[in-house]
């Protein structure tokens, strides 16, 4: 199919209708009518532009992950090239590097450790924020695509939970954090609802307040770390 004029915005409209049917649905239940249905148009209009579910799938993983979205000049979309595996893989590790979470692990002390904690909460509500509708629908279709699941639940260690775990465990170490926690499950406490909190502020529906959200994650977080006399 020729490329027009509106392609790329049709495309754009395809990937969000999918994430939003495959996040409700999961991949499996997922059927290319449910797809149309969403974006209100024929199912047979959606073959124009992708030419399967499958592909449906990993394209909307891969432009989540990079928000780029595939060259239209020659449609249908088959499978991305890269896939949506080494997508996940070479993004997880593009995003740590360099992280705010990152430079905190490679500092051996820190003289505010309030403002270390408010920055990284907030540089990681921020990436819940962004990633969420990507990685709502990864968690939906988890059985139903194990090499993608396995290359995301790699990559939520890897970028998510051991860098934090370090990172808690430096600091009580020194001293700076309290040493009555389980840095275990205080990590995964804190990570817990901070991405919750993060995913339902763009979830839309009932008014919610991005800012008071994360601030109140912020406070939440250092309360459940800091020492009483390093409190703001």
């Amino acid at each position: 199919m020729a490329r027009t004029r509106n392609s790329k915005q049709r495309i754009a409209d395809l990937f969000a209708a999918g994430t939003a049917v495959f996040r409700r649905k999961g991949f499996k239940r997922t059927q290319m009518s449910d797809v149309a249905a969403e974006m209100n148009c024929s199912t047979g209009t959606l073959y124009n532009y992708v030419d399967s579910k499958e592909a449906l799938f990993e394209h909307a993983i891969v432009a989540g992950f990079t928000q780029i979205l595939p060259d239209s000049e020659t449609l249908p979309l088959g499978f991305p090239t890269p896939a949506a595996v080494e997508v996940i893989k070479r993004r997880s590790q593009e995003i740590a590097e360099g992280s705010t979470l990152d430079q905190a692990n490679r500092r051996q002390s820190v003289e505010n450790p309030a403002e270390e904690v408010t920055l990284i909460v907030t540089a990681f509500f921020r990436f819940f924020s962004d990633y969420h509708p990507v990685l709502d629908m990864i968690e939906a279709s988890q059985l139903d695509y194990p090499d993608v699941a396995t290359a995301y639940l790699e990559a939520r260690r890897d970028l998510v939970f051991d860098p934090w775990m370090r990172w808690v465990l430096r600091r009580q170490k020194a001293g700076l954090f309290r040493q009555d926690i389980d840095p275990v499950w205080t990590t995964r406490y804190l990570i817990e609802i901070l991405a919750w909190a993060a995913w339902k502020a763009r979830d839309g529906g009932a008014p919610y307040d991005e800012d008071r959200a994360r601030d109140a994650i912020v406070k939440i977080t250092l309360s459940s770390l800091l020492r009483d006399e390093d409190r703001p």
